[in-house]
């Protein structure tokens, strides 16, 4: 198992790769000139057998990937999906459309904007762009088939609105989503979609901004039935599970 992630400090897209053991790692380069990134994920967005990454740059205002043309993790390709996106901060990425693609959704706080990037090609070459919501402050895009429906919805956050939401995706195919809200309380982010209770429903764990707060939130489209807190000391970063 290899690590990848982005650097504020050292404005880089990097991996590191394990010699077997996890006791000596090298470290290689993906992008030198990522400034202030936001995100980064690994995905085979042109479905050639290997891991690509998915990164944003909240300082230059766009949402790119890199292509690892080889599968050796060298040499890698920069393909920009958007460029006027400002303050995205996260992204995710699934197939959304159900035609065996990866596509890509993603949040601006700026624009106040939920937008979802079709893979036309199914290269990650040709991307057609909508907009699936319009949330004040709106961060945080995770996928996830939260309604358990068979096709994939949305989960994001509202800092101004102190709300978490969920998008749902209404037709299967990313071109009608439903809005939900699940909980509200101040400036919350989603963490993480799992299934928190083993119950075989996703729940999301969450926190207030200022503050490290978990909440098992499970869902029954289109409303939240349970909230467990567990507070701790002021916390910032992602939790994962």
């Amino acid at each position: 198992m290899d690590v990848y992630g982005a650097s504020l400090a050292y404005k880089d897209l990097s991996w590191w790769e394990n010699d077997g053991t996890g006791t000596q790692w090298t470290r290689h380069i993906v992008c030198g000139s990522l400034y202030n990134p936001g995100w980064a994920q690994a995905r085979d967005i042109d479905d050639d057998g290997d891991l690509d990454i998915l990164a944003v740059s909240d300082e230059y205002s766009y949402v790119a990937w890199w292509e690892n043309p080889n599968g050796s993790g060298e040499g890698w390709t920069a393909h920009i999906i958007a460029t006027w996106y400002q303050f995205p901060g996260s992204v995710d990425s699934t197939d959304f459309d159900q035609d065996g693609d990866m596509d890509v959704v993603g949040t601006s706080y700026v624009h106040g904007l939920v937008t979802l990037w079709e893979n036309m090609d199914g290269m990650g070459t040709t991307w057609e762009e909508s907009q699936i919501a319009s949330i004040s402050s709106v961060r945080g895009a995770t996928a996830c088939d939260i309604d358990l429906d068979g096709d994939i919805d949305v989960s994001v956050h509202s800092y101004l609105q102190d709300e978490l939401i969920w998008l749902e995706n209404m037709d299967g195919t990313g071109n009608q989503w439903g809005h939900h809200s699940c909980a509200d309380y101040t400036a919350p982010e989603v963490l993480t979609i799992c299934d928190i209770n083993d119950d075989g429903t996703p729940d999301l764990l969450s926190r207030p901004l200022y503050f490290l707060c978990l909440a098992c939130s499970q869902i029954q489209a289109p409303c939240l039935v349970r909230k467990n807190y567990y507070h701790y000391p002021p916390f910032e970063g992602r939790l994962t599970s």
